[in-house]
């Protein structure tokens, strides 16, 4: 649930947001349809660059290519039917590359810091389990000065985790 609020955010904000940079350059009948193209196309760049993001497949890069490439060729041919519309072609790739990049860069840290957590689990797990280094004093204060606190509170949240 929580990815459809973040898609619903991107595709919000990056509309109002560029709608807002082109509208005193487009006629007052265009209002309307340009900022429902604008949706679109966000709604599009978002759960592209989401599914990019939270992806460790390639073929999320396959998804992201298609659909540049389907842009271009929609600019090109908004562009080519009628050539004074070059202002609303260009802040349609604006609003795409704009939802794309923030959704993608998004679910990317959202996937690292889970990625991160698994990481230092499993080190603080080998470490503090390791007969070794409990026979030794010295070697483990300095494991547990150096990262006692993270696996501490590794440790707790697994825990909490494990009594409810």
């Amino acid at each position: 649930m929580i990815m459809v609020l973040l898609w619903f955010a991107i595709v919000s904000i990056s509309s109002i947001v560029c709608w807002l940079a082109i509208v005193r350059f487009i006629e007052k009948n265009d209002h309307g349809p340009v900022f429902v193209i604008f949706v679109g196309l966000s709604a599009l760049g978002a759960a592209v660059g989401i599914i990019g993001g939270l992806s460790r497949v390639g073929v999320a890069g396959e998804v992201i290519a298609a659909s540049l490439g389907l842009l271009g060729a929609v600019a090109v041919w908004l562009f080519a039917a009628d050539r004074s519309k070059g202002t609303i072609v260009s802040a349609c790739t604006l609003v795409f590359a704009f939802s794309l990049f923030v959704g993608y860069m998004e679910s990317a840290s959202r996937r690292s810091a889970a990625e991160s957590y698994v990481f230092w689990r499993k080190e603080c797990l080998d470490k503090y389990s390791d007969p070794k280094i409990f026979a030794d004093a010295t070697v483990f204060a300095a494991l547990d000065a150096t990262i006692g606190t993270l696996c501490a509170r590794i440790f707790r949240t697994e825990a909490n985790a494990l009594l409810k």
